[in-house]
């Protein structure tokens, strides 16, 4: 897992630059292929995945990683309907129509009936609308941006997801191995409980004990097989497949500890975290809003022009026209007013917006510190408390073979053993969750 400090560059045109290498690559890949599926007939059965494997399945075939990449190329789109105001508008059209008149000679009524034909091509050129235009092209450059952020938010929640899902089914395999090996204590003391007995040394209801002890267990074992189950589905659901095939899944790396300050962290996240950045975009559109109402004040020149041919007969008529024209507003009942307002009012609510994000990004960051901080100490605690069960059963055992110790004795040390062996599993990959929230809360896809 990399944790080299890592800094993100200001969004440049249309794709905003993700946290790192990974995220860019991997939604540029979804932008340029949103209907590629990278599902589970590219996963081959027995193939075994790390999660930087899992987390570039996700990237490349989740539905909402689609969605997301969908949404900014129809914002991209948006930015070219706008700036087709700067190109000629041309149209072609046609008519024909067929008049019956009555006319009226000498006081006798006759109907008439003539066709008339017509055809024109028109041209129509904005020459100048004192920056309506350009106003309305930067607002959607911005938002278009602000789009791009909005796919790096996607891929930092979808990574996360599947973090998540990765390592609750290696603590949910290792959780089985712990069970599986009380099981076969339970099975080692029932041998010997029955030995004691029939030696005459320990009495019938220490077997029956045994028994039941090893028919819990082995109850355990059966819920942690199902846990596996239910892990691998979720893990599957993360990635965006529907199935996948029986594949591994590797170990997570040894334990290293990850140590970052807090203003570090803070500083990383204000720089990287791609939803602070699409709310400034979304801010930076909201300012060109402001210039963009006031145009409604301005006036428009543009210039016409058109050929075509007409007539009742054939052949028809030439006629040309060409032309400019100058719309000026005098009076709009105060609309551009009102329009700046509500312009200055939107900025004032993203100014507001930012403020509030910026205070949860930081709390967010906190949380995940004081977090890690935690399950580092349960760790130590955890592996303390390992080794005492696992001494308390060997002296337990011990006793029980020499005929001093008793049933339950054994039943429970091997209960608190089992216990111990799976808080240690779980704080184990609690610690690399931790990880995987602050580099989350820092805008960090990997």
């Amino acid at each position: 897992m990399n944790r080299k400090k890592t800094e993100t560059a200001r969004p440049k045109r249309y794709l905003l630059i993700p946290a790192t290498a990974v995220s860019i690559l991997m939604t540029l890949l979804v932008f340029l292929c949103p209907a590629a599926s990278f599902g589970e007939d590219q996963v081959k059965p027995g193939e075994v995945l790390d999660l930087g494997m899992c987390i570039a399945i996700a990237l490349k075939n989740h539905p909402d990683m689609v969605a997301a990449a969908s949404s900014q190329k129809a914002s991209i789109s948006r930015i070219g309907q706008a700036r087709s105001s700067y190109y000629p508008q041309v149209s072609i059209n046609a008519d024909y129509m067929r008049v019956k008149q009555p006319s009226y000679s000498s006081g006798i009524t006759t109907d008439s009936t003539n066709d008339t034909y017509d055809g024109s091509v028109s041209l129509s050129q904005l020459l100048y609308d004192f920056g309506r235009t350009s106003s309305q092209v930067g607002i959607k450059k911005s938002l278009s941006e602000s789009s791009g952020a909005n796919v790096a938010t996607t891929a930092r929640d979808v990574s996360y997801a599947v973090k998540q899902s990765y390592y609750g089914l290696l603590n949910a395999r290792d959780t089985l191995e712990d069970n599986r090996e009380t099981v076969k204590n339970f099975e080692q003391h029932l041998d010997m409980a029955k030995k004691l007995f029939e030696a005459g040394i320990k009495p019938m209801i220490d077997v029956t004990k045994a028994e039941m002890d090893l028919s819990q267990a082995r109850l355990s074992m059966i819920k942690a097989q199902n846990d596996i189950r239910v892990a691998r589905l979720t893990l599957t659901n993360s990635m965006g497949i529907d199935e996948m095939p029986d594949i591994k899944i590797k170990d997570a790396p040894p334990y290293t500890d990850y140590s970052i300050t807090p203003d570090e962290s803070l500083n990383r996240a204000y720089a990287s975290r791609p939803d602070l950045k699409a709310l400034q975009w979304e801010y930076d559109a909201a300012k060109r809003s402001i210039d963009y109402a006031k145009t409604g004040n301005y006036p428009n020149l543009s210039g016409t022009a058109g050929v075509g041919k007409t007539g009742r007969d054939f052949p028809l008529n030439d006629e040309w026209s060409i032309g400019a024209g100058l719309s000026i507003p005098i009076f709009t009942g105060f609309n551009v007013r009102y329009q700046v307002d509500e312009a200055r009012s939107n900025l004032m609510i993203k100014k507001a917006e930012i403020d509030r994000l910026k205070q949860n990004i930081r709390l967010d960051v906190q949380k995940a510190l004081v977090n890690l901080s935690e399950i580092k100490e349960a760790i130590k605690v955890a592996s303390v408390g390992m080794y005492q069960a696992k001494q308390n059963r060997e002296l337990a055992e011990g006793r029980y073979a020499e005929g001093i110790g008793n049933a339950i004795e054994v039943s429970d040390a091997l209960t608190s053993e089992l216990t111990a062996k799976t808080n240690h599993t779980i704080v184990q990959y609690q610690y690399w969750l931790a990880i995987a929230a602050l580099q989350k809360a820092m805008g960090e896809v990997e």
